[in-house]
C-alpha cells in the first residue's frame, strides 16, 4: 500500500492507492469556505514491472568495452534509474569487467533491483625467453633463438628489436602461427651487447599481449689446445 499526499489550491488531498484494479477512492476535500465535500476518485493501482536487459562482454582483456541496456515491461513512466556506481543513467556503456547493480523505480515509487556481470575479455597469456647463440672456437654462431610458450594453436606473433613493440602489425590475421614448439626465431643474430626483443601475440579475437626479454651476447673463448700456438722443433 502506497501513500500519497498531494497539495493543490485551496485542498488537501491523502489517498490511500492499494493493489487492486480498478478501485475507486472516497477523498475528503476541504474547499475555501470550509464546507466538506466527498468526492469519488478514480486510480490506476501500483503495479510489479520488469527489468529486461541486453548487455555485451569486454572483447580483449584490461578494456572497457562493456555495455548494458535496459528495457522496463509494465511499471508507470517516468522510471528512475540509480546504479551501485552512483550513475543515473538508462543504459551504459564503456564499462570493465565487474557486476553492475540497478534499481529502478517507477512514478508510483514500484522498484525492482537487478544486478548485470561484465565478463573479462580473453587475450593471450605467452611467456618469452631467449636462448644465447652457441660458439664454434673463438666465434659465436648466429644461432640464437625466441622462444615462446603458454600459447594457443591458433596464436600469430610478430616481433621487434627494443623493449617495446614497434613492428607493424596491421592485418595480424596474414602473421604466422607460432610453431608448435614455440621457437619463432632460431637464428638470431648474436649481439655485441645484451639485446631486448618484444613478442607481440595475437589471439583469434585480435587482442594481444607483448612480452619482452632480453638476448644476452655470447663471448667465446677458444680453448686452449685449439687455439694456442704450438711450437714444433726437430731434433736430430
Amino acid at each position: 500500500m502506497t501513500l500519497f499526499k498531494t497539495k493543490v489550491p485551496e485542498r488537501y488531498f491523502c489517498l490511500l492507492v492499494y493493489w487492486f484494479f480498478p478501485i475507486t477512492l472516497l477523498a475528503q476535500t476541504e474547499p475555501a469556505g470550509g464546507q466538506t465535500n466527498n468526492d469519488s476518485l478514480f486510480l490506476l493501482p501500483a503495479e510489479q514491472f520488469e527489468i529486461l536487459y541486453s548487455s555485451q562482454n569486454i572483447r580483449c582483456k584490461n578494456d572497457s568495452t562493456g555495455a548494458i541496456s535496459l528495457y522496463i515491461l509494465g511499471g508507470y513512466e517516468p522510471y528512475q534509474y540509480n546504479w551501485s556506481d552512483g550513475i543515473t543513467t538508462q543504459n551504459r556503456t564503456t564499462l570493465a569487467a565487474g557486476t553492475y547493480s540497478v534499481t529502478v523505480t517507477d512514478a508510483v515509487n514500484t522498484s525492482q533491483t537487478l544486478s548485470v556481470s561484465i565478463d573479462p575479455g580473453i587475450s593471450p597469456e605467452p611467456t618469452f625467453r631467449t636462448i644465447a647463440a652457441t660458439c664454434a672456437g673463438g666465434a659465436a654462431n648466429q644461432d640464437g633463438q625466441l622462444v615462446l610458450a603458454s600459447f594457443s594453436a591458433t596464436d600469430r606473433y610478430d616481433f621487434s628489436q627494443g623493449a617495446t613493440y614497434t613492428g607493424s602489425a596491421d592485418a595480424p590475421g596474414t602473421l604466422p602461427v607460432i610453431p608448435a614448439d614455440g621457437i619463432i626465431n632460431r637464428n638470431q643474430p648474436n649481439p655485441a651487447a645484451t639485446q631486448a626483443y618484444t613478442v607481440r601475440v595475437f589471439n583469434e579475437r585480435g587482442c594481444f599481449t607483448d612480452v619482452t626479454a632480453a638476448l644476452p651476447a655470447t663471448s667465446c673463448q677458444c680453448q686452449t689446445s685449439v687455439c694456442v700456438p704450438i711450437t714444433i722443433r726437430r731434433l736430430r
